[in-house]
């Protein structure tokens, strides 16, 4: 009977194996439109959610004003999902730790966008130092909670002087910026903040995912929100007797699909469960909540972002999640899979996108900041010249694709133009 159970144990290994073997050949197959086709799908922007380019032209200083869309599928999402993209986030891309190493001992580096500060230690092993800012508060505190250096900030107004560091890094962060206008100042301040000779290293997530992109999205526009998938936070089992009392942060325990979290077997499934349903409960009364608010309705789609595939709805009822620290309104429960679908927003790039974004700085600059200077010249709108002066200061020095996204070493050849906080949307 053993020898006859083992035999069967080897043949179905070999079954096993012919199956993945087969599977792997029609994957091979396939061609590169229908690789695509079958990825996770991230839905285009809806008419009405993205700025108004008229509307920038028209008002002076907008391009520092954040927009909606910005503000409630970056900003406030990133707060709201800090914890568990940190968890998933915790070393740089290997070209990224390449470029740090290539600036030398004692280089001091920008992180503009630094997230949970990933590429800072880098700076570090390289002999460094590492900088960090993000306009989200709760990855900061990510930050500092490992002793890093960060601090609150927006990457397109850098609390720093011109020409204080070597080099700057602005990794994943263009792709989330909604308009051409506050894409270029993005680009212009990071190399406003290096030395002359300074190095800029751009990374933003391109459109093609098929040569090589970790994603496995597929994306219908340069607009898109991508679904992220948070896990559903369930109220872990209280120690002992009269533990009341609203838990606070660190309080809450994702539970697996086998029950995990109080209990084995049937019993832990059935309470798993049971939490899961007041959870989406409360989502409801949170969604009744935030319309007597006047709170409005943000489109939803299905998927995950970096995990398996989510479906587009699903058996499980959906409802509005409760907002978290970033008060997050357009998240939806998903009680099947046990997570809260977040919507992301990104611009994703075409090839030559970034180089044309950066090299059109040249011509859209006003005054070089050394002239400004001599002149006496302010910030004032009646300070500047009436037509934009062509100004070279910007040089490409590398464009190349990696894991999924378009990348650009620019370098600052000459002292960056004077762009004055009124008239900022011209650049």
């Amino acid at each position: 009977a053993r020898r006859q159970a083992k035999l069967a144990a080897k043949e179905a290994k070999k079954a096993l194996k012919r199956s993945l073997k087969a599977k792997a050949g029609q994957a091979e197959e396939k061609a590169p439109g229908e690789a695509a086709a079958s990825g996770r799908k991230a839905a285009p922007v809806p008419q009405g959610l993205l700025p108004c380019a008229e509307a920038e032209e028209e008002e002076e200083g907008c391009v520092l004003r954040m927009p909606a869309v910005e503000v409630k599928h970056v900003k406030n999402l990133y707060d709201e999902i800090a914890d568990q993209w940190h968890g998933t986030r915790y070393k740089p891309w290997p070209k990224v730790q390449h470029f740090i190493q290539s600036l030398g001992k004692f280089a001091l580096v920008c992180d503009a966008g630094c997230g949970n500060g990933k590429n800072l230690p880098a700076c570090r092993d390289a002999r460094g130092f590492g900088v960090g800012s993000d306009v989200s508060k709760e990855l900061v505190r990510i930050c500092n909670e490992q002793g890093l250096e960060a601090l609150v900030a927006d990457s397109l107004l850098l609390p720093y002087r011109a020409g204080s560091f070597d080099a700057c890094l602005s990794i994943a962060v263009l792709h989330h910026i909604s308009t051409p206008a506050r894409r270029a100042r993005l680009v212009a301040e990071c190399l406003r903040v290096v030395k002359i000779g300074g190095r800029c290293l751009f990374y933003a997530w391109a459109r093609d995912q098929e040569s090589g992109g970790f994603s496995g999205h597929r994306f219908e526009s340069q607009d898109v929100l991508v679904p992220f998938h948070k896990r559903l936070p369930v109220k872990a089992p209280q120690s002992g007797p009269g533990g009341g009392g609203a838990p606070g942060r660190g309080q809450y325990a994702a539970e697996s699909s086998s029950g995990g979290g109080g209990g084995g077997g049937a019993v832990g499934v059935r309470r798993q469960k049971r939490r899961l349903a007041e959870a989406v409960a409360e989502g409801e009364r949170s969604a009744s909540r935030g319309g007597e608010r006047g709170q409005g309705d943000d489109p939803q789609g299905g998927g995950e972002d970096g995990g398996e595939d989510g479906g587009e709805g699903g058996d499980g009822k959906a409802a509005v999640a409760p907002p978290g620290p970033g008060v997050v309104l357009h998240g939806m429960v998903d009680a099947a899979k046990g997570t809260v679908v977040y919507q992301r927003y990104c611009h994703v790039y075409d090839r030559g996108e970034l180089s044309r974004l950066a090299l059109g700085l040249n011509q859209s600059s006003r005054v070089p900041a050394a002239a400004a200077a001599a002149s006496g010249a302010g910030r004032g709108q009646g300070d500047m010249p009436e037509k934009p002066e062509s100004h070279e200061w910007v040089a490409v020095e590398e464009e190349y694709y990696d894991t999924g996204n378009w990348c650009l070493v620019a370098v600052k050849t000459a002292e960056a133009p004077v762009f004055p906080l009124s008239q900022s949307n011209s650049i």
